[in-house]
């Protein structure tokens, strides 16, 4: 005689099943995010970064806009592209750039290797003085000069908010208290 207790069936989770792919899907976002932040710290080219990391701008956008930590790591890699891009107009403008040295459509030889010479950019030494020094900033100044009359101005106002407030008492419902 079998006194085994009939089995119970075992009670669903309730909500939502959980899909067997979200953990996948989880994985494939952090290494697309990882991917995509770490391209865009080197480049600042969003377009370019989200090509890299095969993902869809929009995917990025939503991103920024609902994940916190997402958004955090977004700001740190644009201010590390900010930063390569200052690094870089600094090594322009005042490290300098070797350029072989070409005449008459030739490369000038200089005991057999290519004689190179060194080129600064003003333009970018301009551009990072602007930026660090405020005497090299250009500044605007705006005169302005006449004479304004506003004696008008109080019953002006007054006479237009008075028909305002008789067009909203019109547009009342009969019935309804005046505001």
């Amino acid at each position: 005689m079998d006194t085994a207790m009939p089995s119970q069936p075992t009670p669903k989770p309730k909500g939502k099943p959980r899909r067997r792919t979200a953990k996948l899907e989880l994985i494939r976002r952090q290494t697309a995010q990882a991917v995509f932040l770490t391209e865009f710290a080197k480049c600042g080219n969003l377009t370019a970064s989200a090509k890299v990391a095969d993902i869809n701008r929009d995917s990025i956008y939503a991103w920024l806009e609902h994940d916190e930590a997402f958004s955090l790591r977004y700001h740190q890699a644009e201010a590390e592209a900010a930063d390569a891009i200052r690094a870089e107009l600094h090594r322009r403008a005042v490290e300098g750039v070797e350029r072989v040295v070409v005449s008459a459509g030739r490369v000038v030889m200089l005991d057999g290797k290519p004689l190179v010479q060194r080129e600064y950019s003003d333009h970018l030494l301009g551009i990072l003085a602007k930026a660090r020094c405020p005497e090299y900033r250009e500044s605007a100044q705006v005169e302005i000069s006449g004479k304004v009359e506003i004696s008008d101005a109080r019953e002006l106002l007054a006479a237009k908010l008075a028909a305002l407030a008789g067009r909203v008492v019109e547009a009342l419902p009969a019935g309804q208290p005046d505001a």
